[in-house]
């Protein structure tokens, strides 16, 4: 697995938890990490590979933030999350995913609030967030919101702060 670049895991259904903790010496070619199944928690051996530039959570349904463990991810380019957390506010601090140039947020149903602080995500060019059927807001900078090249949010979400 030392020369590993892209790396699909699925559990056999979406209520079955994932073991991805026995990885011991983690692939650090992987470019690539789609798991697909529940998760308890984001495996530390995620947060070391540092060519990983695309990562999609689905059905992980993590109860912490997955955003704390993969947000000093150097070479983080994509991320997709689907029915990844179930907690309520989901929150971009400053100085955090330095190089994503494209976030989804799906299924996220518990999720009513999403902020996006100054200095966070300076590169992202594609913000998309459907389907979050608690989701009341959308708290974003004028800053990023003017850098975007494609938004697909439903606009009556999103929310102007001003820091």
């Amino acid at each position: 697995m030392v020369n590993l670049c892209s790396l699909y895991v699925n559990s056999a259904s979406k209520e079955e938890y994932l073991d991805l903790n026995y990885v011991t010496n983690s692939p650090q070619l992987i470019n690539s990490l789609i798991p697909g199944g529940r998760l308890e928690e984001i495996p530390a051996w995620i947060c070391k590979l540092n060519s990983l530039s695309k990562i999609e959570l689905k059905w992980s349904k993590l109860q912490n933030s997955p955003l704390e463990a993969l947000q000093a991810l150097p070479s983080l380019k994509e991320l997709h999350l689907y029915d990844a957390y179930t907690g309520t506010v989901m929150e971009f601090g400053a100085e955090c995913f330095l190089e994503l140039k494209m976030l989804e947020i799906e299924q996220c149903n518990r999720l009513n609030k999403v902020v996006i602080r100054e200095r966070a995500l300076p590169k992202l060019q594609k913000l998309t967030i459907k389907k979050c059927d608690s989701l009341v807001m959308v708290h974003v900078t004028k800053n990023l919101l003017s850098q975007l090249e494609e938004v697909l949010v439903p606009q009556h979400l999103i929310s102007i702060i001003k820091e």
